[in-house]
């Protein structure tokens, strides 16, 4: 009993505490063996002083399904949170497959604006800032294999849809990570994003991971994206336990 209360208080503190990240884009389709927790605690440091913060977090569970939660704050101010569950599909042709499939809350501003009434015109308009959290559905499809050229690697494609209350999402991520060295990883990774009523967000994201510990990495990466805006710089940790 006691070793399941500090799961959940690690997962909780994952999310809550540290929990303001950008996590990564899909969990991949290789599962995390029973009663293993996996998170990445991130910041994304922009060059005009905003910042992102987030908390991605993996649990395995038997037969190889697996718990997903996530928890990202925006520079602009925007929350988001998920929990998913994932579910391995059969392998096809060396290729880990894998869905997952969950629901969370997104935030929105938004703002009331009323006349109070005085004893002398004109009257006095006044404007309140509100948020609100949005109920969202979430559906994603992962598929990856390892690599062996250059160096030991691998390759994953995660596809996932959202959709809320007057909003859909959808996003592809291609990523390609080597190992060079041991303890080092080199990492890229292809974004597609694409809100409703938005144009399309097509970004480059490279990153270096060190290898710390077994049980540690640290990465340090950033974002190009097609878009104008600032420059972007990504700090994360990786746990494991």
């Amino acid at each position: 009993m006691r070793g399941s209360w500090a799961v959940v208080w690690v997962f909780c503190l994952g999310l809550f505490c540290g929990g303001m990240l950008a996590g990564p884009a899909g969990a991949g389709p290789w599962p995390r063996d029973r009663g293993k927790l996996f998170f990445i605690e991130s910041v994304t440091l922009r060059l005009d002083g905003t910042r992102e913060f987030g908390s991605w977090v993996e649990y395995g569970l038997r037969n190889s399904w697996q718990i997903v939660a996530e928890a990202r704050h925006g520079a602009d101010g925007e929350w988001r949170i998920g929990v998913l569950l994932q579910r391995p599909l059969p392998d096809f042709r060396g290729w880990k497959q894998a869905l997952t499939f969950g629901g969370g809350l997104r935030s929105e501003e938004r703002q009331l604006e009323f006349t109070r009434p005085v004893w002398q015109p004109p009257p006095h308009r006044t404007t309140i800032d509100y948020r609100v959290y949005i109920p969202t559905t979430r559906l994603g499809y992962h598929v990856g294999r390892g690599l062996d050229y250059p160096w030991p690697g691998w390759a994953t494609l995660d596809l996932g849809v959202e959709v809320g209350r007057g909003e859909r999402s959808v996003k592809a991520d291609l990523t390609i990570g080597f190992r060079p060295r041991e303890k080092l990883a080199l990492i890229l990774g292809v974004q597609m994003a694409r809100r409703q009523g938005q144009s399309v967000d097509l970004a480059l994201a490279p990153s270096v991971l060190w290898q710390l510990h077994p049980r540690l990495g640290l990465e340090l990466g950033t974002r190009l994206s097609a878009r104008p805006g600032p420059r972007q710089i990504r700090l994360a940790a990786w746990v494991e336990f």
